[in-house]
């Protein structure tokens, strides 16, 4: 009876300190984890929109376009610096025909919006919105931000 006991409480003090260490775990997770949001106008894409999960420091990588055309944005964002988030973006649109590469700084839920112009002959006019945010993704909600 005695070890019947004791190993009752050996095993509910094991599950104590695994729920509590999944719990400070989770809430260290959720205060490096943002999201970022991408949208893009472009010659190559009349409108594209994502919402990506992204961790301070890590990089991120958002593809997307056809079989004969594709489109990347790579970076990475840093940990906050006089309350804005140092990022380098690389962006390469028409299967690498255009490429970008900056160093802005995101804000959190402060869009930053502009335009490359690649052409003014052929009016090739790109134009990139990002939205660092804490928020969950809702790409719905990137029309109105």
């Amino acid at each position: 009876m005695k070890r019947t006991f004791f190993a009752s409480l050996c095993a509910l003090l094991i599950c104590i300190s695994v729920v509590l260490a999944q719990n400070s775990t989770d809430g260290a997770t959720s205060e490096k984890t943002m999201t970022l949001l991408l949208r893009v106008r472009s010659r190559h894409v009349d409108y594209f929109e994502a919402c990506v999960p992204i961790r301070i420091n890590e990089p991120f990588k958002i593809v997307w376009g056809s079989e004969k055309v594709t489109e990347v944005v790579t970076g990475t964002v840093g940990a906050p610096v006089a309350g804005g988030h140092p990022t380098k973006l690389k962006i390469s649109e028409g299967n690498g025909q255009c490429r970008t590469e900056t160093v802005p700084e995101l804000k959190l839920d402060e869009p930053l919006e502009w335009s490359n112009i690649q052409s003014s002959l052929f009016n090739h006019i790109d134009t990139y919105r990002f939205v660092l945010s804490k928020k969950a993704c809702d790409v719905g909600d990137a029309r109105n931000k």
